[in-house]
């Protein structure tokens, strides 16, 4: 029979969610902790966000959980095509991507050296740099020279951004898509890459600028929990 979070560790995880909030670094925020036959508890401090009023936030509450898409969408995904047999771990990522000509340097790191931010890929990100252009993406990625020689770990985004256009391009389907239907199959009905409609129940991933549009503006992007 699953064990239900004791009260002392409940109450450690109010007292850090409260702290956080207290310190600035966050609006508000919400802990779900539970088992697995049901038995839920969920912690709440501060509110939603300044301009959604005095309103503290609920388990209802759409949350953006940003990096954590690389866990919940792009890993087992990759997971479930190195299981099919559409990709395998040790080969270049270029193989799983629309075939391109001439050198291609950040396009020999393997799906595992991806996986592992092991890739010696460059480590910034900007993606409004690659603005302007009809060459696909994949492939202005794929021809940028290595930051480093594989195998040192460091936290690169693009290797995560070069699975997800490779899982595209093998499933012929947008990541969205394949995101929704893994989710879907998991019972997790409310998560969704955004951007989703502006509302009080949406946490924004910014803070508004004074001046700004009212709360009809949209977020960027939101995913909820």
């Amino acid at each position: 029979m699953p064990v239900p979070f004791p009260a002392a560790d409940t109450a450690r995880l109010h007292e850090t969610l409260t702290a956080v909030v207290d310190d600035g670094a966050s609006p508000g925020g919400v802990v779900i902790c539970g088992t697995t036959d049901g038995q839920q508890r969920v912690l709440t401090a501060g509110t939603v966000a300044p301009e959604c009023g005095d309103a503290p936030p609920t388990a209802e509450t759409v949350y953006d959980i940003a990096s954590l898409t690389k866990v919940v969408a792009t890993w087992p995904l990759t997971g479930r095509a190195l299981d099919a047999g559409l990709l395998k771990l040790d080969e270049p990522v270029r193989t799983a991507l629309p075939p391109i000509s001439g050198e291609a340097p950040s396009g020999a790191p393997t799906i595992r050296q991806l996986l592992t931010h092991t890739s010696g890929l460059r480590a910034s990100t900007r993606l409004d740099h690659y603005r302007g252009t009809n060459t696909p993406l994949h492939e202005l990625l794929l021809r940028e020279p290595l930051e480093t020689e594989p195998g040192a770990h460091r936290y690169i985004n693009r290797g995560y951004i070069l699975l997800g256009l490779a899982l595209a391009h093998l499933h012929q389907a947008p990541l969205d898509m394949l995101g929704r239907e893994l989710w879907t199959g998991l019972g997790m009905h409310r998560t969704c890459y955004g951007p989703v409609t502006r509302s009080r129940n949406v946490a924004p991933t910014e803070q508004r600028m004074p001046g700004a549009p009212g709360s009809g503006a949209p977020p960027t992007t939101t995913t909820p929990p």
